[in-house]
Order: C-alpha cells, then structure tokens, then sequence
C-alpha cells in the first residue's frame, strides 16, 4: 500500500475551525487590542497639501507596513467593547484615506482631461 498525498474522497478534511491550518512561525498571539493599536498607529491621517505623488508614496508605505501586521495574526482575534473605539478611529482613518485618493484619482483626470484637450488644440492650429 503507498501513501497518497492530499484529501481522499469521502475524507472528511480537517474541522471547520481548523482549514487555515497551524499559524506560522511569525503568527501574532495578540488579542484584537493590540492589532487594532498597531495598525492605528501605522495609518495616519492623509497629509494635507501632498501632491499626488507624495499621496501615493505614503500610503503604498501604510499598505506595506499594515500588511506586514496582519500577517503576523493568528486567528481567532479577540476584540472588546473598549476596542470599539480603536476599530472606529481605523475606520475612520481609512475613510479619509479613501476621500484623500479618489479626489488624486479626478485631480489626476482632470490633468490628462486638459493635457488631451490642449493636444487637440495645437493639432488644429
């Protein structure tokens, strides 16, 4: 008889709490206090004036370091009532993120909106 790799059929598989399988040498033993504290402090609020670039760069940096957070965690997380308020001040962070990037998105836009026009422009002249 050899041994076969992978489920079988008609194996049952491993328990519904367990398919993600063993957490990793790098797993996190954090409760949900400290995740939501770290991540809050890697994302702060979108710098004012920043151009477009600066924008950018700063938050592929926050997506970066907060991917490397996450990774480290170990399911299940625990997350308190007292944590509610560090999950909304995440949420709300991401938020002005979100407005921060849309509005480079139509500034962006706009520019190439105007870059076209001027190219039609200069065509006809």
């Amino acid at each position: 008889m050899t041994a076969q790799a992978g489920p079988q059929p008609g194996d049952p598989g491993p328990a519904r709490g367990d398919r993600r399988g063993p957490p990793g040498p790098h797993a996190a033993a954090h409760g949900g206090h400290e995740i939501l504290a770290r991540l809050l402090e890697l994302t702060p609020l979108p710098p004012p004036g920043a151009t477009v670039d600066q924008l950018l760069a700063a938050f592929e940096a926050i997506v970066a370091e907060r991917a490397a957070v996450i990774a480290t965690i170990a399911l299940p997380i625990r997350v308190t009532d007292a944590d509610r308020a560090l999950l909304g001040e995440l949420d709300h962070r991401q938020a002005a993120w979100q407005d921060a990037l849309t509005t480079a998105l139509r500034a962006v836009g706009d520019q190439r909106c105007g870059a076209n026009q001027l190219r039609a422009y200069a065509a006809t002249v």
